[in-house]
């Protein structure tokens, strides 16, 4: 959904505001059916609330429509895109359902902004706005709920990112040299080779960073975890006094904050959890593996090391086995920079080409000076090759 400020939506003209109306209609009406379709391709309780969703969706769809209806739009014209719905779908199947449910929440929350200023602007009468509340209410309810559902697959979307950052950087890197070696020698054995090696080299480098990263990160804060768990048992007070301050930074009113602190001071566990959070912001639930994040780095290094790498072991010319490197990596980055954009709240199209240019870009500079070597140092190993084993079967 795009994004509409608020002085822009006051000097629209009635077309206009149609076109913000139906893009909100075609919104809730695709989200309606993408939830159905997902209702049914996952199980237990996330099952029946995307089912929820998908009826509550639909009903704002009715709304849009009788406002579109009312300026004289006719809504059955208008086609819902299965492209779209297959490609959510076939993403939700390939990449998971947590990682869709992290785009779902961008919608709502673009949604939500857009219906927000519709209300703040005064642009529909008193009773459609009072309907609009409740569309807003539910929409709030709808990102409340995806971040509960990110908060259950949060290890998952953690080992996400690292399988994805170790293969984008196994891409990158590996086209890179690829493409140098490719510059410099022409010969298709020196750049699978050099690929190779760059590729392992690369792959234990990155999974060691990241295993030691990762251990230190964990090591510090659970030494923290521990003297907030010691504080709220053996210096307690110091502690209350501590969520004290914070919580009166906040506007917490002296009545309740002083409720609250008896409670407190009765239960250590809630004491240390909530110093955790509020102080700290940490939790115990959201430590990361050190091990298992450096396997998925190292062994996703290795995987987008081979895409640019294994062109060369099959095509023998050089020029073809470059572009079919070139095209293998382009497409890979874009898939990887999808699923970054999606776990990191961005847009996914924006982070693909941003990948794409980013990778494509340094393996033509890495090209360049191959080429320049070759050039200035007279070498090509390539025709050297060739030439050595003409020579050989002539004698």
């Amino acid at each position: 959904m795009s994004r509409v400020t608020h002085g822009e939506l006051r000097k629209m003209d009635v077309q206009e505001r149609i076109r913000i109306y139906l893009e909100a209609y075609m919104d809730e009406a695709f989200s309606s059916r993408l939830y159905a379709k997902l209702s049914n391709i996952t199980e237990g309780e996330l099952s029946k609330r995307l089912d929820e969703l998908s009826k509550i969706e639909a009903s704002h769809a009715r709304f849009w429509r009788e406002i579109l209806e009312e300026q004289g739009f006719r809504v059955e014209d208008v086609k819902i895109s299965s492209i779209k719905l297959t490609l959510y779908l076939l993403g939700a199947r390939i990449l998971g359902t947590p990682l869709i449910i992290k785009l779902l929440e961008a919608g709502e929350i673009a949604a939500i902004s857009l219906y927000s200023k519709i209300l703040k602007e005064g642009l529909l009468s008193e009773d459609k706005s009072v309907a609009l509340r409740s569309v807003l209410e539910d929409e709030l309810l709808h990102e409340s709920l995806f971040r509960k559902e990110e908060e259950k697959f949060k290890g998952f979307l953690n080992h996400v990112r690292d399988a994805v950052l170790g293969m984008s950087d196994g891409l990158v890197e590996v086209l890179s040299v690829t493409a140098g070696l490719a510059g410099a020698y022409g010969d298709p054995l020196h750049t699978v080779l050099g690929g190779l090696i760059v590729g392992f080299g690369g792959a234990t480098s990155m999974a060691i960073g990241s295993y030691v990263s990762i251990k230190s990160q964990k090591e510090v804060k659970e030494g923290q975890i521990e003297k907030i768990r010691m504080e709220s048992m053996v210096a307690k007070e110091h502690r209350l006094r501590r969520i004290s301050e914070i919580l009166a930074r906040r506007g917490l009113r002296s009545r309740t904050l002083s409720l609250l602190l008896k409670d407190l001071s009765e239960n250590e566990d809630t004491l240390a959890e909530i110093s955790l959070r509020e102080d700290l912001g940490l939790s115990e639930e959201v430590l990361e593996d050190s091990k298992r994040s450096a396997a998925y780095t190292g062994v996703f290094y290795i995987i987008g090391a081979l895409v640019p790498t294994v062109p060369y072991l099959f095509i023998r010319d050089m020029n073809i086995g470059l572009l079919t490197s070139l095209f293998l990596t382009a497409l890979m980055l874009g898939t990887t920079g999808v699923i970054i954009g999606i776990s990191a709240g961005l847009s996914p199209l924006k982070k693909a080409l941003e990948m794409i240019f980013s990778g494509l870009s340094a393996a033509a500079i890495t090209f360049g000076v191959g080429r320049l070597a070759s050039s200035l140092l007279g070498v090509e190993l390539g025709k050297n090759l060739s030439k050595s084993h003409k020579f050989h079967k002539v004698k």
